[in-house]
């Protein structure tokens, strides 16, 4: 979604429903931050990725995306599409509208989004 389209809140939402007792704040300046929730009973990571400020793919590889991405946890990324190639094969992309002040519509779909980076890794 659009700057103010709610990005934030619905992760707020989601960490709350996995757990996560911390408030979740955007991190956009710090481009992840890592929160602990549970499931089942257990310690889950909850990852909460801001790339809005990366314009550069490249600008990533300092990261460790590969644990953020592929660890057992889950990880919520606003502004995805320049870490698209780090994107596991079941990523849910949420679209969202706003369609009034307080209204926004959700498009939940699961797309094959990591098959490119499938498909370049040696």
């Amino acid at each position: 979604g659009s700057l103010g389209a709610g990005k934030t809140t619905l992760v707020q939402g989601i960490c709350h429903g996995l757990g996560v007792t911390a408030w979740a704040n955007s991190p956009t300046f710090t481009l992840i931050n890592e929160y602990v929730g549970t499931r089942n009973g257990e310690p889950l990571r909850v990852y909460h990725c801001d790339f809005y400020r990366i314009d550069d793919p490249e600008e990533l590889a300092t990261l460790a995306l590969d644990e953020v991405f592929y660890g057992d946890g889950v990880t919520l990324v606003e502004w995805p599409d320049v870490a698209e190639e780090w994107a596991p094969d079941d990523a849910v992309r949420v679209k969202i509208t706003r369609i009034g002040a307080n209204e926004r519509r959700l498009l939940a779909t699961l797309e094959d989004v990591g098959r490119r980076r499938s498909a370049s890794s040696p």
